[in-house]
């Protein structure tokens, strides 16, 4: 019925006509560009092959085979130059990247670590206390900025290059008057003893192949407190979070020269006598950690004699040297593995914790711009958990950690703090710690001279 209504009623078939072509048009249209598109296709695939053709006809023989170098083909497609990358940068970016394994004696702990360090130093002249030892590889753990101080401070440069030895690395040890000299930088130097401009401790942290597994020391001693901000300016962001990409660069005479600073890298100071901890700024006091070390200089074994034969010559006498004992070095990753026990396994308990707690609020009154940062107290807890997995009875544990990592910046908010209390900070420290708890913390307090 449909059909003859459209074929029959005037007007049906040109409807049906002008409804047809709607449908067809577009139907021819997408298959004219379709087909043309193919064309232009097919006619780039085909220049393209002849164009590598003519490339391989004009290519070589002898050359086909080799391998065209990465820099060429660079060069050659975007027309940039290829800068030229060191051997050693590249030996040190590959050390880094790649991922060792060291060996880790789980029956060598810190307790047995500060015990051959007393040994070793004993051997060679230097007494040093229990409590020393102590706070020596507790400050490794935590920060790596150390401030050596000691009553006895002529033998802090020895100690300083012993330390290096017994991990089996000769510390660096720059002179601040030459850092002086040469612009207080640590790093870059124009004074006339640091060839092209490079400090020796620029130098060794540069070439550090085959260091990587060593706990490597970089001292600045005979040092003012008012330049210790300039002078380490360049690596404060390393000593802030040493296992970020601390990247420095070396102006030398062939140009500058990046490279970033091994993590297996401890910066040390050793002051200038008369100069005071507590007069370098505060927030580089936050990162760095103090250790006052309890050392002696002690008389070394005198050679042993051997007897003359009958008739011998006295001056064909010989003396034997005392052997010295063979003592366990720590490496870098056997302590990083101890820390990482040790913060596993060695807690200071929660009431002791307050007591730091108590104090920082009393130095907040004083000061409101004073709080302990997140950082801090992630330090504190590497140190104290390195202390008594040492051996450090827990009150002990405590006093050590706010002597060497707290106080020195509180002592600087309570000075400069407008809101004063009539008590007097030893007092306080005593009042929340317990009378003669905190010998340590109370005694540096005291030491300042601060009317506090």
């Amino acid at each position: 019925l449909y059909l003859m209504y459209i074929g029959w009623m005037p007007g049906g078939v040109i409807a049906y006509v002008v409804m047809g072509s709607l449908i067809a048009i577009p139907l021819i249209s997408a298959i004219t560009v379709r087909s043309r598109s193919k064309k232009i296709i097919n006619k780039s695939l085909e220049k393209s092959k002849k164009m590598k053709q003519e490339k391989i006809d004009k290519l070589d023989p002898n050359q086909i085979s080799e391998a065209i170098p990465y820099e060429e083909l660079f060069v050659t497609e975007f027309a940039l130059p290829v800068i030229e990358v060191k051997e050693e940068q590249v030996v040190q970016e590959s050390n880094e990247a790649q991922e060792k394994e060291y060996a880790f004696d789980p029956e060598f702990t810190l307790e047995k670590a500060c015990a051959e360090l007393a040994i070793y130093l004993k051997e060679r002249g230097v007494y040093i206390d229990a409590e020393s030892t102590r706070s020596v590889f507790s400050a490794l753990a935590s920060s790596r900025l150390i401030i050596f101080n000691s009553e006895d401070k002529g033998l802090l440069t020895r100690f300083i290059f012993l330390l290096g030895k017994y991990f089996e690395y000769n510390t660096v040890i720059e002179d601040f008057a030459d850092i002086h000299a040469g612009g207080d930088d640590i790093i870059y130097s124009l004074a006339p003893c640091h060839p092209y401009g490079v400090t020796r401790i620029s130098d060794a942290l540069i070439h550090h192949r085959g260091v990587e597994n060593n706990i490597r020391i970089m001292a600045l001693t005979g040092a003012q407190s008012e330049f210790i901000k300039p002078c380490f300016s360049q690596v404060y962001k390393y000593l802030d979070q040493h296992n970020g990409n601390n990247k420095l660069t070396a102006r030398t005479v062939n140009g500058d020269y990046v490279y970033s600073i091994p993590q297996n890298v401890w910066f040390a100071v050793v002051l200038e006598d008369g100069q005071k901890v507590t007069d370098i700024p505060k927030y580089v006091l936050e990162t760095a950690c103090e250790v006052n070390l309890v050392l002696r200089e002690i008389e070394l074994p005198k050679p042993v004699a051997v007897p003359l034969e009958e008739g011998q010559d006295p001056s064909e006498q010989v003396f034997i040297e005392p052997e010295n004992t063979i003592v366990t070095t720590v490496t870098y990753h056997q302590f990083e593995k101890m820390l990482e026990l040790a913060l596993r396994d060695n807690m200071v308990d929660e009431n002791l914790w307050k007591r730091i707690d108590k104090l920082e609020n009393v130095v907040n009154d004083m000061d409101a711009g004073y709080r302990m940062t997140s950082k801090m107290w992630q330090r504190l807890e590497k140190y104290t958990s390195v202390y008594l997995r040492s051996g450090g009875a827990p009150e002990e544990t405590l006093d050590s950690v706010v002597a060497n990592h707290v106080i020195n910046t509180m002592i600087t908010s309570v000075a400069e703090g407008k809101n004063k209390t009539g008590d007097k900070f030893v007092n306080t420290i005593e009042n929340i710690f317990g009378e003669g708890h905190a010998p340590h913390t109370v005694k540096k307090v005291k030491a300042t001279g601060l009317k506090i």
